[in-house]
């Protein structure tokens, strides 16, 4: 079995095994819902909703995504994420909501989030 095999193998085990509450049909269009109430364009909140889908569909299919979203205070920020278990078991009460996004990051060893109306683009 050669190498590619076995990273794709790996690759569908992760996907398939994920089975988080942050991504979901309902939660897309809550958080279309909460984009535009605070603004944004019909237009614009399905492209930033879509964008976040894509960057989900990218933290399980790669071993670390690199993303920038702009912080409460106003400033950029870059941050290296991974998808991990510790979104789940770390914190077992906590529930996705359409207003954030949870990551594991690689930087600083822990979970944090962004508003998803502040996602920037993935790097």
């Amino acid at each position: 079995m050669n190498t590619q095999n076995i990273n794709n193998s790996e690759t569908q085990n992760r996907v398939n095994n994920s089975k988080p509450s942050f991504y979901s049909k309902k939660l897309f269009f809550a958080r279309i819902s909460a984009m535009m109430k605070d603004g944004m364009s019909r237009s614009d909140a399905f492209k930033k909703a879509w964008a976040i889908v894509k960057l989900y569909h990218r933290l399980l299919t790669e071993d670390t995504v690199s993303f920038i979203y702009i912080m409460k205070d106003g400033r950029y920020c870059k941050a290296t994420a991974r998808m991990t278990d510790k979104l789940r078991t770390e914190n077992p009460n906590w529930k996705a909501n359409e207003l954030t996004f949870p990551y594991f990051d690689v930087n600083c060893n822990g979970i944090r989030s962004f508003i998803c109306a502040n996602f920037v683009k993935c790097c």
